[in-house]
């Protein structure tokens, strides 16, 4: 069997989906929802977000998938050290293309900084999150 055909590698996809969907609305729903209201002219409507829901929940799905994929690859111990840092490079690739869109749109460099603070914490938490699920089933990561 592979390791995705285990029900952990599942359990682990829709707990990563979960943390990113959760802290994605508190995130960007409450807690940055003024900077994007004074912002409001770059953004889409609120109702066109809606709209397009599905297309940022399955961009969601897809960020756990994959993280979820690639970390037995590189997993060196299946520790907690592995998960975090695991967590952090995921983060810094995930921002990198916050600084191309800062370039291209003109919007205040605090937002800029926050979508990397936030995304970093979110990653890190996902990583870990990663890590114990699959530390639960340590014979998966031979399966990878």
């Amino acid at each position: 069997m592979t390791f995705w055909k285990h029900k952990n590698f599942w359990w682990t996809v829709a707990a990563v989906f979960g943390w990113i969907f959760l802290s994605d609305f508190i995130i960007h729903g409450k807690i940055l929802s003024n900077t994007y209201m004074e912002t409001a002219g770059l953004w889409r409507s609120q109702e066109d977000m809606q709209s397009k829901m599905i297309w940022m929940m399955l961009g969601q799905f897809g960020m756990a998938f994959w993280m979820c994929w690639i970390y037995p690859h590189g997993a060196k111990n299946n520790n907690s050290t592995d998960g975090l840092r695991f967590g952090l490079w995921i983060g810094f690739f995930n921002c990198m293309h916050y600084f191309i869109q800062y370039s291209t749109t003109p919007m205040p460099a605090s937002l800029l900084w926050s979508w990397f603070a936030f995304t970093m914490l979110q990653a890190v938490v996902s990583g870990w999150i990663v890590w114990k699920i699959w530390s639960l089933n340590p014979k998966l990561l031979k399966l990878a």
